[in-house]
């Protein structure tokens, strides 16, 4: 068990025990048994808790109301055996077993929240993200309900909402429930304290466990100079209680660890050239001190990553003898297989290269490279023969590596040479480790390091043609759309895949019996579990036939360029660190172009779209950004196909300027959150022709909303059904008893779906993004989620989400996990949705021009682009034709007619053609034989 999971165990440890203790006394016989427990527990009697607990239960049979804050207390207690024994997805049964029991009342609602307080700790260590959130968030809304709710649970919850914030990156809302949980602590201090010491069986008081939380919150996510105050101030009152009696043997763990943390923060914070000489010795007090506790004073901790972390300061400081004799001292005793050897060449390497020894750091640079080698064999001077391993720190060491080599040694060509290879290494590297861990932000940012160095190193001549181009950009589609997924089953809200789950499961089972047979190399037992793994497949593509779509698929520039038509372009927009990428390619050509984008253009981006949302002029910035954003096009190009990256998901590239005209006037436009997506066609057909129309009628409420935000009656929405169902033959779900059940059994026979709803998209975490089926926002299961979609299994064409902002979603590291892609994943290839707020009757107006066109066989981009121009045209000389009004609709993906025209009129074209040859044929030679 690592140090952190430890610290976090025994913070797990602490909620449930104590919310235990904490509730008023039951009968003679239940304080009799309760009594048992703890005695057992403190004992730490694991089999003899798990063995009283079944025992009783088994004797309890019933589920007498009189018993069941009995039946809770066991299956508590039952829980913290199990895991103890052994962390593992099984124990939470003993918790919903448990949750199941609590009666409502004070008391069970007390217990309750505690239960799933500790459910969330326990999801959260499984790494099940978003269950975990959910199970938080369900007993922090059982708390507030309570008169005195149990500030245990309460701060509990708080740190673990601050915890799940700083892991999806949002460090405002993560500092904001650590202050929260601050306020608890100091009004409940006394009372929290005493029942630690009293009840919990060890000495983890919860104001230590908060001072270190607040520290490794700031170690993991800040790089400001802003935070160093916050960051010295916690570490002072962590001190003042180190420096009392009172400070037990067992806190140590926090306190040797925070000092830890804190020195490297101010050693590492910041870029190397930015460190101060007032940094590196903040940094080295704390190393140093805690090295000293470690060592000389018992204090837990591991001295080796102390010690690793005090030569990065004396490094850094260019106190380059002391740095170079501890790295000296971390080798002694090492072995050559030991996993930390890269590492410590690497910091070898850099310290040597600012003694200005070139040549000693080189090679101690190549000795990092050759331990991360796979092979036995020695790497070739271009690493060749490079095969990459399955850890994805050696990813953020490689790269690092190429840091240091382009800072130190700019101008040596040998060198500039390696760099170009190194990135293609790291790009190997990435690709064989990263789904070995927990999805993490690190992954993308990686990833786009690696990109950016690559094109980078095509300025210097390095890189190779066009072809070793389009092999990287294959990769980083797959790579991409795998990290999406990746992202997608780890941070599951609604847990309602339990058939994907067994399906992963089972490919990990196989993988590893075949790995194994051929080890030992049986051949026999290799060809039969080859011969499972075939029926395996088959069966995933019958039950899931989207799953190869995001989680394993090929790709290929080549092979997308063949079926582009000589009218097509694709636009696709990688954003890195100052730069962005724009990557065009047509049916013949393919080029890259890399551009500046610094906070400058951001800017311009960002203030362009708030003023297209806001119905201001944008004109100027329009064309500023369409000279940007859109490079120089051939003649015929009349469809662009847009695939977006970072905030350019929020952009309606149909407003830029090209030429003082809309994009839109020009070209129709369509989107793509993966070139894989580029004219997909799903597996399935609808049996239905077909549209079906989803539009709720929202009870109780009256038609006042002018947006689809909100869950009130859509009078525009209600008369946009009713209209479509006209244009086509439709199925029309719209009164009030509609119900998620009723989509879920229906929407799989519908050629096009129509959903004319509320939704509401949560950009902080975009798996709770939903659509409404109710006005009743808190009942969960009235609504459907974004992560339920990829769950079902759909046939049609076409889903079309006028419902508001269905198209965001955007994740802070540049992945859209928005409706479209969920849709896609279920089986339909194109989604219409929208990018704001659109106005309930303009929605209504365009969605009938668009069906209009869609029924006359123009292709979607095509029919949606003409819808938007005639309503722009139609009120061409009022204030409705703005942008605001029209823009907001944008297709993704397919984008062939959904209906053919019944004349085809290039056959008949040809027909005539052919007629007018054979007369003319046969005129003229009547008329020579004349």
């Amino acid at each position: 068990m690592t140090l952190k999971s430890k610290i976090l165990f025994c913070f797990l440890l602490f909620l449930l025990v104590f919310n235990t203790h904490s509730l008023f006394a039951q009968s003679e016989k239940t304080n009799n048994i309760i009594k048992q427990l703890s005695d057992f527990y403190l004992l730490n009697k694991t089999d003899s808790i798990i063995s009283f607990s079944d025992k009783v239960l088994e004797n309890l049979q019933t589920k007498a109301s009189t018993d069941s804050l009995l039946y809770v207390k066991l299956y508590q207690y039952k829980y913290t055996a199990l895991h103890k024994k052994k962390k593992s997805i099984k124990n939470l049964a003993s918790l919903n077993k448990g949750i199941s029991y609590c009666p409502n009342t004070y008391t069970g609602d007390s217990l309750k929240a505690a239960l799933y307080n500790t459910k969330a700790y326990l999801e959260s260590e499984l790494g099940n993200a978003m269950q975990s959130y959910k199970s938080i968030t369900k007993s922090l809304k059982l708390l507030d309900k309570l008169p005195n709710p149990n500030p245990g649970s309460v701060m509990g919850a708080y740190l673990l909402l601050s915890n799940k914030n700083a892991y999806y990156g949002n460090f405002e809302k993560a500092k904001q429930y650590m202050r929260l949980a601050e306020n608890i602590y100091k009004r409940n201090k006394a009372y929290l304290d005493k029942n630690t010491w009293e009840l919990n069986g060890n000495n983890h008081r919860m104001g230590v466990i908060l001072k270190y939380r607040k520290i490794y919150m700031f170690w993991i996510l800040s790089k400001n100079s802003n935070d160093s105050l916050t960051l010295i101030n916690t570490m002072k009152d962590l001190e003042k209680m180190h420096n009392k009696s009172d400070f037990h043997k067992e806190e140590r763990i926090y306190y040797s660890s925070a000092l830890n943390h804190i020195g490297d923060w101010f050693v590492s914070y910041k870029h190397d050239s930015l460190t101060t000489k007032k940094d590196i010795q903040l940094g080295l007090n704390y190393l140093l001190k805690t090295h000293n506790l470690v060592k000389n004073k018992n204090y837990p901790g591991t001295l080796w990553a102390i010690k690793y972390n005090i030569a990065k300061a004396y490094s850094k400081g260019n106190l380059l003898e002391k740095a170079d004799s501890i790295m000296t001292d971390l080798f002694n005793g090492i072995s050559e297989t030991d996993g930390r050897l890269p590492f410590f060449y690497a910091q070898k390497a850099l310290i040597k290269a600012k003694k200005n020894q070139k040549d000693s750091a080189i090679i101690y640079f190549n000795k990092s490279i050759q331990k991360i080698h796979s092979k036995n064999d020695s790497l070739t001077t271009y690493y060749t023969n490079f095969k990459p391993s399955k850890s994805y720190n050696h990813t953020r060491l490689l790269l690092r590596i190429n840091e240091e080599l382009n800072n130190y040694y700019p101008t040596d060509t040998i060198v500039q040479q390696k760099i170009s290879k190194l990135y293609y290494l790291a790009l190997q590297q990435f690709e064989n480790s990263y789904l070995n861990i927990n999805f993490n932000k690190q992954q993308n940012r990686q990833l786009r390091k690696i990109i950016k160095g690559i094109l980078n190193s095509k300025k210097t001549g390095f890189l190779d043609d066009y072809q070793h181009q389009k092999t990287i950009l294959n990769k980083f589609e797959i790579l991409k759309n795998q990290l999406a997924w990746k992202k997608f089953y780890e941070s599951r809200y609604t847990n309602t895949l339990p058939e994907l789950d067994s399906v992963n499961q089972r490919n990990t089972v196989l993988a590893s019996l075949l790995s194994k047979a051929k080890i030992r190399k049986n051949i026999p037992q290799r060809d039969s579990i080859q011969r499972l793994i075939q029926k395996h497949d088959s069966y995933k593509k019958k039950q899931f036939p989207q799953l190869e779509l995001l989680s394993n698929f090929e790709f290929s520039i080549e092979n997308l360029q063949k079926k582009l038509t000589s009218k097509d372009v694709i636009l696709k927009y990688i954003l890195l660190e100052n730069e962005i990428a724009i990557y065009q390619i047509s049916k013949s050509s393919f080029k890259v172009h890399l551009i500046p984008w610094t906070n400058i253009e951001a800017q311009k981006l960002s203030d362009f779209i708030y003023k297209t949302r806001n119905r201001k002029n944008t004109l100027n910035l329009g064309s500023q950004l369409g000279k940007l954003l859109i490079p120089k096009l051939d003649k015929q190009i009349d469809h662009l196909i847009i695939n977006p990256d970072g905030i350019l998901f929020k952009l309606p590239f149909e407003v830029l300027q090209i030429n003082k005209k809309f994009a839109t006037e020009d070209y129709h436009i369509s989107y793509t959150s993966n070139l894989g997506f580029v004219n997909y066609t799903a597996n399935k057909t609808a049996t239905s022709k077909e549209i079906h129309i989803y539009a709720p009628s929202y009870a109780n409420t009256t038609p006042t909303s002018n947006s689809r935000n909100k869950p009130s009656f859509l009078k525009g929405a209600s008369n946009e059904a009713k209209n479509i169902s006209k244009l086509f033959p439709s199925q029309l779900y719209n009164d009030s008893n509609l119900t998620k059940s009723t989509f879920i059994k229906t929407a799989g026979k519908g050629k096009i779906l129509h959903l004319a709803m509320h939704a509401e998209v949560n950009e902080d975490f975009p798996e709770l993004s939903r659509l409404l089926f109710s006005n009743n926002l808190e009942n969960e299961d009235d609504h459907l989620y974004l992560e339920e979609l990829y769950g079902l299994s759909l046939n049609a064409e076409l889903a079309i989400l006028s419902a508001c902002n269905t198209g965001a979603g955007l994740d802070k590291n540049g992945n859209l996990e928005s409706f479209q892609r969920a849709f896609t994943f279920a089986g339909v290839p194109t989604t219409v949705v929208s990018l704001w707020q659109v106005p309930d009757m303009a929605t209504e107006q365009i969605m009938l021009f668009f069906y209009q066109n869609l029924k006359n066989g123009q292709a979607k981009s095509e029919a949606l682009r003409n819808a938007k121009l005639s309503y722009k045209n139609k009120y061409a000389d009022s204030k409705l034709s703005a942008p605001y009004f029209w823009a907001g609709f944008v297709v993704y993906g397919n984008d062939s007619p959904v209906f053919q025209t019944s004349y085809n009129y290039s056959a008949i074209i040809i027909i005539v053609l052919i007629i007018i040859a054979i007369a003319y044929c046969f005129t003229r030679k009547k008329f020579l034989v004349k």
